[in-house]
């Protein structure tokens, strides 16, 4: 099974068009690309598992967290790719943002003939030029192009830094839990806690005794509901604590997290088999004949009823 055909949409047709050897060479490139995708996929799942058992404290719901955060990085994931799949062949690039070049050289034609097979046979045969032509086009770097990328690095960062911060909870779950349980025992956080009750506003030790009375009740114990994962209640706390303890190593977990999640990005900005292959040459060939046929059939439907209204209508019949 090809990934990038279940994951990217990688059309088998427009494959068999391509020689046998690149075929090959693109099919396996495109899988990959679909296997970082799976990998993200089941990062987000996982940590949204974890999230769920941290928040909610129960199975079902991480389950279902699971699930929700899962689909939500798959389809951010994709939807950046989508974003940054451009060919490389610039002048065909060109040319499907600005179709008019096309569409000017059939405007002044007779149209109001042609069947639908000769408007295909035609579309065919353009299709055919696009792909002898050369294009040496230079690429040229605009300020929207620098504005996509910018945006697909910052929501991928994003994501990476709240994946990251799951895979940190998961795997310093004993030495928080540990921690939780040292605050629990505190004796200054249980006085000032306990001497909440009788505080009044105008007390020095006020927004102490606040705090420590929302920490207890974040890391209270239920007996007939115990924790899942971590002893606490707040995933907010619960970052809090592992900072400190941890201190400047997450970034480096946080800085892995973000180049694995970088990874199918600049794996498809930088990959010349990708950007100048003759795969994504056809998609782009394929959507440029798709609207020269439609606009190739617009046309014929506009010239007959416009023929039509020239010499069938009886205008006379507006004076009545």
């Amino acid at each position: 099974m090809n990934l990038g055909a279940l994951f990217l949409g990688v059309n088998p047709k427009l494959l068999d068009q391509l020689p046998e050897d690149l075929a090959l060479k693109q099919s396996r490139l495109f899988h990959l690309l679909g296997a970082m995708m799976l990998v993200i996929s089941m990062l987000s799942a996982f940590s949204g598992a974890i999230y769920g058992l941290v928040l909610f404290n129960d199975d079902r719901i991480a389950a279902c967290c699971a699930v929700f955060l899962g689909l939500i990085g798959f389809i951010i994931v994709q939807m950046l790719l989508f974003s940054s799949l451009q060919t490389g062949f610039n002048k065909l690039k060109n040319q499907l943002s600005n179709m008019d070049t096309l569409y000017a050289n059939f405007t002044q034609q007779d149209m109001r003939g042609i069947s639908d097979e000769q408007a295909l046979e035609l579309v065919t045969q353009q299709k055919q030029v696009l792909r002898t032509e050369i294009d040496n086009t230079p690429s040229n770097s605009n300020f929207s192009r620098i504005i996509i990328v910018s945006f697909v690095v910052s929501v991928l960062l994003g994501w990476s830094f709240l994946i990251s911060t799951a895979y940190q909870f998961f795997v310093f779950k004993d030495q928080l839990n540990h921690s939780f349980n040292s605050i629990m025992k505190n004796p200054q956080v249980n006085r000032l806690a306990n001497s909440y009750q009788t505080a009044e506003l105008n007390d020095p030790f006020y927004a102490q005794k606040l705090e420590a009375i929302g920490i207890m009740k974040m890391l209270k114990k239920d007996k007939a509901k115990p924790f899942r994962l971590l002893h606490c209640h707040s995933a907010l706390f619960s970052y809090k604590v592992l900072a400190k303890g941890i201190g400047n190593h997450r970034l480096w977990i946080n800085f892995l997290m973000a180049i694995i999640l970088l990874l199918p990005f600049f794996f498809v900005k930088k990959s010349i088999e990708i950007q100048r292959g003759l795969l994504l040459k056809e998609v782009v060939i394929e959507s440029i004949g798709a609207s020269l046929l439609m606009f190739l059939l617009s046309l014929r439907e506009t010239q007959q009823c416009k023929d039509r209204i020239e010499n069938q209508f009886d205008f006379n019949k507006l004076l009545d």
